[in-house]
């Protein structure tokens, strides 16, 4: 995702939207997760 986010110049959230958006799923490692979740508990 990283690189083809990049490439898009979208940021981590407007890239996620995108896939959201057009039904594309993704992988979500618990670790990617627990960094998603102590961002949001932050702000």
């Amino acid at each position: 995702m990283g690189i083809a986010r990049r490439f898009a110049h979208l940021s981590k959230w407007a890239f996620i939207e995108g896939l959201a958006e057009r039904n594309i799923q993704r992988h979500y490692y618990q670790e990617a997760m627990d960094e998603d979740l102590a961002y949001a508990k932050r702000y």
